[in-house]
């Protein structure tokens, strides 16, 4: 009889400190409130990103209904004479998912380029839904004043 009251007691505190934990998950995963998630805006991550030297590049290539040679180049120039060119991404635009059990192939329409700069190199992570390729890039620099950023430019044909 004392040994059915001890285990009858034991199965009751372990109901009293057994809790379902309902908070929203950003209250779970800084419970202190240290970064002040509803202070911050999509801005705010932007210009901390660009403070750490590191740049988002996304590029809306529009529709495809077949398949073609995806290539993306990069070209240095030293006063404005084309020094060298190197092929960094040398591949297709298509794709596959699964959908429903089912196999499908799409065609990229978008190309996300992150750049991360430190002091002499800068270092490219180039994705799409079929891709994600890394490419470091000696910037070459010489004097402590120079600078480089990066441009994105498009085809007006």
């Amino acid at each position: 009889m004392k040994n059915t009251f001890l285990l009858i007691l034991l199965f009751l505190s372990l109901n009293i400190y057994s809790q379902t934990d309902e908070r929203e998950q950003l209250a779970k995963e800084d419970s202190n409130d240290q970064y002040n998630q509803s202070e911050i805006t999509t801005l705010d991550l932007i210009e901390a990103l660009e403070l750490a030297s590191i740049r988002i590049h996304k590029f809306d290539i529009g529709k495809f209904d077949k398949e073609y040679k995806l290539q993306i180049f990069s070209d240095e120039y030293v006063n404005g004479k084309l020094i060298k060119n190197d092929t960094i991404v040398d591949y297709k635009n298509d794709y596959s998912f699964w959908i429903d059990g089912k196999y499908n192939q799409g065609f990229i329409d978008q190309i996300k380029i992150f750049t991360k700069t430190d002091e002499n190199n800068s270092t490219l992570s180039i994705k799409t839904y079929a891709l994600h390729t890394q490419k470091e890039i000696n910037l070459g620099k010489t004097d402590n004043r120079q600078f480089y950023v990066w441009r994105e430019y498009e085809e007006t044909k």
